[in-house]
């Protein structure tokens, strides 16, 4: 957040913690603090604010769009008032085009709070009795969920090259090999149609398992190549389980931002189910009878096949809720994850010895589902998985145990981890094996060296006697040829240099070849292209200033704002003029009674004039004589 932006803020006094440095992104997305700020908006705020959650969602909007969904209840003066009202509590982003118009949205996690607290809150009746079920069709074959697929998905990157082809692509053979070790991707579906990516590939499982990663920055491009950012990986194995769930559905929610509006309301009801109880489509259709968010000629009905196979079906595949069919073929499903978890605020249930997993004599390692995955990074470090339900299943075989003593483990610290963990003692036919298999480790291994190439004997000569180039030398092959300690060749280089010689550079630098000074620079955000009919724009201050108001105020007479008076027929009309140019209202009165219009045109015919508006959402015509006193309504300045 700039400074200007939190100067702003600070400055609002219902923010509990304006004066303690919080974070404003979170209170704006807090169901208790918005629920503060509801108690305080006026009712033209919240009329504002209600239409926006009605009607727009979490779409991007202008100012004249919405003053075309208020047209018929509200004057657009009214409209601008009311959004400069809520935009100065920071709960509507503010875009600005290249030209310089202003675009606004309300972010999805304020509109579900929004939609709780504007509309009737649901009630959730869940069935007082659910049948059998049985599987749902999108099987997701055993998988625990996102995280553990995209758990190794990352950890094969970790011990193995993700080589990636000119185009930026994985070649097929890996895909393939990557498919055999992620469950997720035998389930029946492909790219929803509301999501705001474009996918060329038919594996669109292992596509968003890679915009994960990228995304959370767990891999990186070097080079040609995605390798794991070990700083990055190393906090994400710090969350658990649920939490990692929880983040992934929140990305998995960003990649659909441009979902049409019925499914945005749907997802919101759907997250105000309480996590623990089955649910049926029902629900949702009983929410639509209730509320008249969408046109009159929309149905629920005609939508509920694409809520199921395009949200539903996805969400079942990656485990964030779980899917089960009964007799009648009727859709039943509920919550695995509690989408509102954060990070901060989240505190685990403790299991006393929840890390601790089962050793088997058959080299076989059983991790139940209290188990975290950084103690399951440690066991991914010297065994292969077999299985990731929410047993997950790993196997030790010499060449894991191997590859953990290559990662800079020794097998007497293996060993002791694995004491460490075990539920109980470690077989002794395992820990004789492992010991065993220590032992042969290392007998043989290759050393990186650097390799000096002299081209003269003389020279050579000159160098192997010189006693200040010793601490520089490993050995000398051959005639011609010394091993040099590579740490140390850069000041051997120096050294030759004083001696009178000038070695060449085995890879010198091109001419014109650039570093990029940050590390992160050119790195992927994502592993899909964004759709590129969808436009990307600068964000600007929640209360970056729209268009005056009123433009020229001063210039009118002041008693056209403050009383009802008689005027003559050429102020009549100025005054209609400056109300509709203003898009404001006009207060008429005759004989006491009083009504408000908002005046759209002057008719003029051969028995004089007629002014043309809408009062109460019907169309109006009035003739001069119609009324006998008025007087120019500007909302926010004489208004009510």
């Amino acid at each position: 957040m700039s400074e200007s932006m939190r100067h702003h803020f600070d400055k609002q006094t219902w923010l509990p913690t304006s004066q303690e440095g919080g974070d404003y992104a979170d209170l704006l997305t807090s169901r208790e603090a918005m629920a503060r700020l509801r108690l305080m908006l006026s009712e033209r705020e919240c009329w504002i604010l209600q239409l926006i959650v009605r009607r727009l969602g979490c779409s991007m909007f202008t100012l004249e769009m919405l003053e075309k969904h208020a047209a018929s209840s509200r004057s657009g003066a009214d409209v601008k008032v009311a959004l400069a009202g809520i935009r100065k509590y920071g709960i509507i982003l503010t875009f600005r085009k290249s030209w310089g118009e202003l675009l606004f949205a309300l972010p999805f996690e304020g509109f579900a709070i929004w939609q709780r607290l504007l509309l009737e809150e649901p009630d959730h009746k869940p069935e007082d009795q659910v049948p059998s079920l049985a599987a749902f069709e999108a099987s997701s074959a055993g998988s625990r969920g996102a995280a553990q697929d995209l758990f190794a998905l990352v950890t094969y990157a970790a011990f193995h090259d993700l080589q990636l082809t000119a185009k930026g692509n994985l070649p097929k053979n890996l895909m393939q090999k990557l498919k055999t070790l992620l469950h997720l991707l035998d389930s029946p579906w492909n790219l929803t149609n509301f999501a705001n990516i474009k996918s060329g590939s038919s594996e669109f499982g292992l596509e968003l398992l890679l915009d994960f990663a990228l995304r959370l920055g767990l891999l990186r491009n070097n080079a040609d190549c995605l390798v794991v950012h070990t700083d990055n990986w190393r906090q994400w194995l710090e969350l658990t389980f649920e939490q990692q769930q929880s983040k992934l559905y929140d990305f998995w929610k960003d990649l659909h931002i441009a979902a049409p509006l019925w499914l945005q309301h749907s997802t919101a009801v759907l997250e105000g189910m309480p996590k623990e109880r089955w649910y049926t489509l029902k629900e949702i259709s009983r929410w639509y009878d209730r509320h008249v968010v969408l046109e009159s000629a929309w149905s629920f009905a005609k939508h509920e096949e694409d809520l199921l196979r395009q949200w539903l079906l996805p969400l079942h595949a990656f485990r964030w809720l779980e899917a089960g069919v009964d007799e009648q073929g009727v859709v039943w499903f509920h919550w695995l994850i509690d989408h509102w978890l954060s990070a901060e605020t989240y505190e685990p249930e403790q299991h006393q010895n929840a890390d601790d997993f089962y050793v088997q004599p058959d080299f076989e390692l059983l991790l139940p589902p209290t188990v975290s995955t950084l103690v399951e990074w440690e066991v991914s470090l010297f065994a292969d998985p077999v299985r990731s339900t929410d047993m997950r299943i790993y196997r030790i075989t010499r060449e894991t145990f191997y590859r953990g003593l290559e990662s800079g483990k020794s097998g007497q610290e293996i060993v002791q981890f694995l004491a460490s963990h075990a539920t109980g003692q470690i077989p002794s036919g395992l820990e004789q094996a492992l010991m065993e298999w220590d032992k042969q480790f290392g007998k043989l291994h290759f050393v990186e060296v650097t390799l000096l190439r002299v081209s003269t004997l003389e020279i050579a000569d000159v160098i192997h006697t010189s006693e200040s180039c010793h601490p520089y030398i490993l050995s000398r092959i051959g005639e011609l040829d010394f091993i040099v300690k590579k740490e140390l060749s850069s000041q051997f280089h120096k050294h030759l240099q004083q001696l009178g010689y000038y070695p060449q550079l085995f890879n010198p630098p091109q001419f014109g070849s650039h570093v990029p000074p940050d590390p992160e620079s050119g790195q992927r955000k994502g592993w899909f292209p964004l759709d590129p009919l969808t436009p990307v724009y600068e964000l600007a201050p929640s209360f970056a200033d729209m268009d005056p108001m009123y433009p020229h105020l001063q210039d009118i007479p002041p008693l056209w704002l403050k009383e009802f008076r008689e005027y003559h027929g050429s102020t009549r009309k100025d005054m209609i003029r400056k109300a509709i140019e203003w898009k404001s209202y006009l207060k008429l009165r005759k004989e006491g009674e009083e009504r408000q219009i908002m005046p759209q045109g002057i008719r003029e015919d051969s028995n004089g004039w007629m002014l043309l508006g809408m009062e109460n959402a019907q169309d109006i015509l009035l003739r001069s004589d119609d009324w006998k006193e008025m007087k120019l309504i500007l909302p926010g300045i004489n208004d009510p």
